[in-house]
């Protein structure tokens, strides 16, 4: 007996210890300046199969010396099990060390902000407030990183968009808050404590007393014939049979009305009874899912903005978060201190193959999601989450995602920051850090363009950035990779980086690969100012013939020709005009604000008699009708719109008259999309951020302009030309200009310098005289033929230096020429290859103006803060 158990134990032990496996976690080396925030502490496991769950429980520990304040020099990041164990006790751990470099202050890379306080009326707009993600009638969401939130967020982003509509009039008697249905949907199916928006504003249902008639929580005051927006139903589908969970009933729809299932679309078929419908395709089985009437899911083109404001805390989901829509925008307190975080070892981010999308804003019509705005808050990846793209935008025209952090405690995922869905940007990225996953940046498309600054890419294990077609214009770049910082592969591909530091542990490695080793000849990369540390090669460029190698820092190079039209004997390059950064506003204490009124007509007195030097309209949407005239003193200095909207159809115009000579700059943030007329007379500096403008206009001795993430003009105003005179020095990055039937941009005698510009429609993309101009990266969508003889660019007497991409999708379309330029009198010019397909300018030059740039190429690095 004892024999044969000795024998079992043994034959049990040498089992175990045969299919015993040694994993290792490695702390990832990380890179930061001398006064930046901690980088969260991520870590990579040794290679395994099957998921993270199934082989290890919990995750270790990590942890450093180092401060925010800590002086440069190398800090050991520890690692240890912490809460990790294996899920087979045979199994064993082994744990890595890793470095985080702190290096001086240089002005590189994404500079984050924690724990921002906004003003005390943040959340008082009168129509569509701000939304307390914790305080409101929709859903709750509780920030201490372990309630699953997946339902309250789902509900938070869906609520309002693409939801039945009812006309309604308002009465009050005594404590009793009636609401009355006049038209549209009836209130048949709602339920208590349900919410409803009634003239921009958010109540709760108190009952519902029959199909016309519900009371509310709290007093809507007499309000006659206006709008309401019910909750959006909740369904279940059976084939093609739809059932009603929650929210209106079915009776207002119609056979062919579109639908919106989870992230389908849909039509009717018929209408069985209040509660069922037929599709006329059959649906997956779905359980508890939201749908929304109409093909736009909300969008409404900015009838029905959406701004939520998520305070400090952790707010874990397990599942898809989809915000439908457009016209949105989303505030936390700060990139590392408001975090939406997926939750460890989510079941739909680990099994299959398949990417999957985390934070997944929905499409509107492909192209039509304006105006859209991340600002101070952070996306986490929990670890076993592999299959996880984390951050989704598909921002165009106007938007951008400021001040945020992506990122994997695990490394382990698809892609932190994703623009594979069609069709990204025009959009911009500022102030944005990624930690992690197989790609930082990463997008298969090839329309449209995206700018980024600021930028800080560590710890993926595939590239830094990964494009296949896509159109980037990138400056202040910081990777920290033993990977590519960027692998762009097919013949789309145009990249722009210029101003950027690369640091790499790969003595063998290619920082910057540009094209497929195998040869993808058309792509086209320029590189500028790049400093590059720690890889074999600096930049491999495939996409050339023969394929061009470079080592150590990147002073200037690009891919293919060089042309110009009348200066061969020169040599080709920029013209290094000065570089500026944009000018951040310097605001007191958000108490001493001066808040705006609900009533737009009031804001010029308002203004004119702030005793703060900042003014703010606190989110949300505002109506008035007529034209109003707003001159800014030179003692505001900041006017903050947060993204506001007007009211559709766009009732009344802002008439901002900038006429003062002031020193210090005006800064113009968020102004109401699209109401906003900017007069600029005065010598005082303006700066426009994330303004989508009905018209600027300058007068000659105006002062200089930055524009980051602005339209001037655009379609707004087709037939207007945006002109700037001699007094004038430009700095632009990302800006939209779309005109239908005139020049996008006329520059009188000024110096003008643009990281990401993107135009649509046939005018001439830019006309200069007697000026200096300076294009990284551009983005021209040609719409209808071209005339004869008509130019993306026309120059007189100017010194230009371009770089970027024409877009042509229907044969025809394209112009027959680059450049038209005028020297002293002679006129000749530069043929575009054809006018049927896309091309790249690799690189134009010409030095014909009269202020001919003779800098020569600012040091890689010391000075490159010094603009």
């Amino acid at each position: 007996m004892k024999m044969r158990l000795a024998l079992f134990l043994l034959l049990f032990l040498s089992g175990i210890y045969a299919g015993a496996t040694t994993y290792t976690a490695t702390a990832t080396h990380l890179t930061m300046h001398v006064g930046d925030p901690l980088p969260p502490l991520i870590f990579k496991m040794s290679s395994y199969s099957g998921t993270y769950a199934g082989l290890f429980k919990g995750q270790p520990k990590l942890s450093t010396s180092a401060t925010s304040g800590s002086p440069a020099g190398n800090y050991p990041i520890r690692i240890s099990a912490g809460s990790m164990t294996t899920v087979n006790r045979a199994d064993s751990l082994t744990f890595v060390d890793g470095t985080l470099s702190i290096i001086p202050a240089d002005g590189i890379g994404a500079r984050l902000t924690n724990n921002i306080v906004y003003p005390p009326g943040f959340t008082s707009a009168a129509a569509f407030a701000i939304i307390d993600v914790t305080h409101n009638p929709i859903a709750n969401l509780v920030g201490d990183g372990v309630t699953d939130n997946t339902a309250g967020l789902q509900r938070l982003f869906a609520f309002d968009r693409g939801s039945a509509e009812s006309k309604v009039s308002t009465s009050v008697s005594g404590n009793t808050y009636t609401v009355t249905q006049v038209g549209g949907s009836v209130f048949a199916g709602l339920a208590p404590g349900s919410p409803i928006r009634i003239a921009g504003g958010l109540y709760t249902i108190a009952a519902v007393l029959d199909p016309q008639h519900l009371t509310l929580t709290t007093n809507p005051g007499s309000l006659a014939n206006v709008n309401a927006r019910l909750p959006p139903n909740v369904v279940s589908t059976n084939g093609t049979t739809v059932t009603a969970v929650s929210g209106p009933t079915f009776a207002a729809l119609k056979p062919n009305f579109s639908l919106q299932i989870g992230s389908v679309f849909y039509k009717v078929a018929s209408v069985t009874d209040a509660t069922h419908l037929e599709l006329t395709t059959a649906a997956p089985p779905l359980k508890n899912v939201n749908m929304f009437y109409g093909a736009g899911a909300g969008g409404q083109l900015g009838a029905f903005p959406m701004f939520l404001y998520f305070p400090p805390g952790v707010y874990l989901a397990s599942d898809t978060i989809i915000p439908y829509g457009n016209y949105w925008s989303i505030y936390g307190a700060g990139a590392q201190t408001s975090i939406i975080k997926l939750a460890p070892n989510s079941p739909a981010f680990n099994t299959g193959t398949n990417p999957v999308q985390f934070f997944s804003p929905l499409s509107v019509n492909k192209n039509d999601n304006f105006h859209v705005f991340i600002e101070n808050i952070g996306f986490e990846s929990g670890v076993g989450n592999p299959n996880a793209e984390i951050f989704t935008t598909q921002v165009n025209n106007i938007g951008a995602i400021r001040n945020v952090q992506v990122w994997s405690d695990d490394s382990n995922c698809v892609n932190a920051l994703n623009l594979r869905r069609a069709y990204p940007g025009p959009g911009m990225m500022r102030n944005v850090a990624a930690y992690g996953c197989q790609n930082g940046i990463y997008s298969n498309q090839q329309e449209y363009s995206f700018t980024f600054e600021d930028i800080t890419l560590e710890g993926q294990t595939v590239a830094g950035i990964g494009s296949t077609n896509m159109k980037f214009s990138i400056r202040h770049l910081l990777s920290d990779n033993s990977v590519p910082a960027l692998q762009a592969e097919l013949f789309h591909a145009n990249t722009t980086i210029i101003d950027s530091e690369l640091f790499g542990d790969n003595s063998s490695g290619i920082a910057l690969q540009n094209g497929k080793e195998r040869g993808q000849p058309g792509c086209h990369l320029y590189t500028r100012n790049v400093k590059v540390i720690g890889y074999a090669t600096s930049e491999a460029d495939y996409c050339v013939t023969p394929a061009k190698m470079y080592k150590g820092d990147l002073t200037e190079t690009w891919s293919g020709e060089a042309q110009t039209v009348f200066d061969q004997s020169a040599p080709p390059g920029s013209l290094h005009l000065p570089e500026s950064e944009t000018p951040q506003p310097n605001d007191p204490d958000p108490r001493t604000w001066t808040v705006l009124g609900t009533s737009v007509s009031t804001w010029a007195a308002t203004i004119a008699q702030s005793k703060s030097p900042t003014v703010y309209a606190p989110p949300g949407q505002y109506g008035g009708r007529g034209s109003f005239d707003i001159t800014v003193p030179d003692t505001v200095n900041h006017l903050q719109f947060f993204t506001a909207m007007p009211t559709p159809g766009r009732t009344f115009f802002l008439n901002l008259n900038v006429a003062g000579s002031s020193k210090t700059p005006l800064i113009i943030e968020g102004c109401p999309n699209t109401a906003c007329n900017i007069n600029h007379t005065g010598s005082r500096t303006l700066v426009l951020i994330d303004d989508n403008t009905y018209n600027y206009s300058a007068s000659p001795g105006a002062g200089n302009l930055y524009l980051d993430d602005a339209i001037l003009g655009a379609n707004n105003n087709p037939g207007n030309t945006v002109t700037f005179y001699p007094t004038q020095h430009i700095w632009a990055r990302q800006l939209d200009q779309e005109q239908a039937h005139a020049d996008q941009l006329t520059c009188n005698g000024c110096t003008l310098w643009i990281l990401g510009y993107k135009t649509e429609h046939n005018g001439t993309d830019i006309v200069a005289t007697d000026a200096q101009v300076e294009i990284f990266g551009f983005f021209f969508y040609k719409l209808s033929t071209a005339a004869p003889d008509s130019t993306t660019m026309k120059i007189t007497d100017s010194n230009l230096f371009a770089t970027g991409y024409e877009n042509i999708n229907i044969a025809g379309y394209g112009a027959p020429n680059w450049v038209i330029e005028t020297r002293n009198g002679n006129t000749s010019r530069l043929a575009a290859p054809g006018v049927n397909s896309p091309q790249h300018l690799h690189v134009f030059y010409s030095y014909g103006g009269k202020k001919a740039s003779n800098n020569s190429v600012r040091k890689i690095h010391g000075t490159i803060n010094n603009f």
